[in-house]
Order: structure tokens, then sequence, then C-alpha cells
């Protein structure tokens, strides 16, 4: 690693999000005894941008063409792999809404013969 990046990531704040799939970005001669492979390219974030992109996942190409990999950052639901499975959590700014204690009281009641999963799902597409 080039002695000046984790500077520059410290004074960035950056990240690294670290990847799936290969484990070498770039890669020389491809004859038997002669490999060379490296990790050069790497894709950075900050906490700002992870806690827009929760799920972003980085994947690392298999290098096919040229002497490096192509590298993709799927910001969705991870496509690949095992998937996340999406915990609701409650946003405290939603206390400052006057109307937030009577949209969750609502929702409840509106389930009450379902289980707590249910009840908090409709809680969670309600708020």
């Amino acid at each position: 690693m080039d002695l000046e990046l984790p500077w520059i990531m410290d004074d960035c704040a950056l990240h690294d999000m670290g990847f799936r799939g290969n484990k070498f970005t770039w890669q020389r001669d491809r004859e038997i005894g002669l490999f060379v492979g490296e990790r050069l390219d790497r894709a950075m974030s900050t906490t700002e941008w992870n806690s827009l992109f929760p799920h972003a996942e980085v994947r690392n190409l298999p290098i096919c063409y040229s002497d490096h990999a192509a590298i993709i950052v799927n910001i969705n639901q991870p496509q690949w792999g095992r998937q996340r499975r999406k915990f609701f959590e409650f946003e405290p700014f939603w206390l400052s809404d006057p109307k937030c204690s009577e949209v969750v009281d609502n929702a409840w009641r509106d389930h009450t013969t379902e289980g707590v999963e249910k009840k908090i799902k409709n809680c969670a597409l309600r708020l």
C-alpha cells in the first residue's frame, strides 16, 4: 500500500469497504510459476455514505481481458451470496411528531389477532 494512502484515508475519513470475489484486482504474467497479483484497487466510503447505503457491497470481478479487475459497488440489497434480512429500526426523531404515538397505537390495534411480528411490520409501514 502506498505510504500516503493511510494519511489520505484518515484525513478524508474514508473506510475500505472490503469486497467479495477475486482476491486480486491486478495481476501480471499468467504463465505457470510467474504469477504476480495485488489488490491495488478498492472501494472507499465515509460513515455518512454507509448510513445512506447500509446494504452496499463491493464485488471484485474476475480478471479477463485486462490486467485489472472490474469492481462493482451494489448499493441495493445484495444480489449475490447470502441475503441480509433487514429488521425494523425505530427512529428517535419520529417522537418529535405529535402524531407518532397515535400512529403506533392505531397500527397496533388494527392487528389485534396477529402476532407481534405482524404488528411491528404494520407500525413500520405506517411510520
